[in-house]
């Protein structure tokens, strides 16, 4: 068919053409839905508490909250001792 009207050497821009009047409408859509999801994301995340935000990541993660406080608290509390300590001996050699 194109022969007829000498566009042969068209075809490359017709096809060009063509793909991105059907495209166009399908990416405006995907683009509006994202931004539609990136904005109800943001509004969940900001009525939520940091431990809530905290607890739910730890879930997502297959984590338990509760063991790794446990697992967390030990040497957190070990750490802390011996920096008051430390402070202690510290401050008992400046007397």
């Amino acid at each position: 068919m194109l022969i007829s009207f000498n566009a042969v050497d068209q075809t490359a821009n017709i096809v060009a053409v063509a793909t991105t009047r059907e495209l166009a409408p399908l990416m405006t859509g995907l683009v509006m839905c994202g931004i539609a999801g990136a904005a109800i994301a943001a509004e969940a995340v900001a009525t939520t508490s940091a431990s809530e935000r905290a607890t739910f990541d730890l879930v997502n993660m297959a984590v338990s909250p509760v063991q790794l406080r446990l697992a967390v608290s030990g040497p957190f509390g070990a750490g802390l001792a011996m920096l008051i300590s430390n402070c202690r001996a510290k401050a008992a050699l400046h007397r």
